[in-house]
């Protein structure tokens, strides 16, 4: 069960199954790990940023 929460709570913060394999088969640093939720908080921001350059521009 532990292992199905890590993927649950992986997959929850947004990471890709493939990203998630990596984690956990791999043992992948903290560090390393950090960077992808880092990587992955600037892809939401981005997103967030256009979508409301849409809801401007239609507004």
């Amino acid at each position: 069960m532990p292992y199905l929460h890590r993927i649950l709570t992986f997959k929850e913060l947004g990471l890709g199954l493939t990203q998630i394999v990596e984690i956990l088969d791999k043992g992948i640093s903290p560090e390393a790990l950090q960077g992808m939720l880092r990587l992955r908080q600037a892809q939401l921001q981005q997103h967030i940023q256009a979508e409301k350059a849409v809801v401007i521009a239609t507004g």
